[in-house]
């Protein structure tokens, strides 16, 4: 329980793909109604251009590759070790339901996880989400940038109500509250949807 925040963070870009700035307009509790239930679930965690932010990049429906902020850029996360904790771990962290999270992950060796691969770092490997850390660079890992995989291997996250697939922000109620609850942009912690925009 306690996802009752759900796709609100999806709508948190509105029409800025490319994740640009952080021009959201969000220190707002709630990006309206449900203030209550997104109280009582927590401010996610962080999300964009911010130590650990997560982001979603490549995705086809809900299902997208999961990349995380370190050291001044975005790198994509091996898919090594990887369960299904680690999807509730991120899909919680981006405000998303945990119910029904996966991972897509590759087989023995070099495995491709079938997610568009990413370019650059590679910044996290065997990853062991127990499910209770409130964040993805909570869970036990390898040191940043200590891996043995190739972009094939980059992990893909299925959230429900994420992605391509998910609920685009709403139904174009009145001007403003776009805002996404919790830490979006340059803040320790902040989280950022990109190339995942529903409309």
């Amino acid at each position: 329980g306690g996802d009752a925040a759900g796709g609100e963070a999806a709508g948190a870009e509105g029409g800025g793909a490319d994740g640009g700035g952080a021009d959201g307009g969000g220190g707002e509790e709630a990006a309206g109604g449900g203030g209550a239930a997104a109280a009582a679930a927590g401010p996610p965690g962080p999300v964009g251009e911010v130590e650990g932010g997560l982001q979603l990049k490549a995705c086809d429906g809900e299902c997208c590759r999961l990349d995380i902020f370190h050291d001044g850029a975005f790198g994509s996360i091996c898919d090594d070790s990887v369960t299904v904790e680690a999807a509730q771990v991120a899909c919680a962290q981006m405000g998303f339901a945990t119910e029904g999270a996966s991972v897509q992950v590759g087989g023995q060796g070099y495995g491709g996880s079938g997610t568009t691969p990413g370019t650059g770092a590679i910044w996290l490997d065997e990853l062991r989400c127990e499910g209770t850390e409130a964040t993805i660079a909570e869970c036990p890992h390898n040191d940043w940038g200590n891996h043995n995989c190739i972009h094939a291997e980059d992990l893909g996250l299925c959230c429900p109500g994420g992605g391509d697939g998910g609920t685009g922000g709403g139904s174009g109620g009145g001007g403003g509250g776009g805002g996404a609850p919790g830490p979006v942009g340059e803040v320790e912690g902040g989280l950022q949807l990109s190339a995942c925009d529903g409309e």
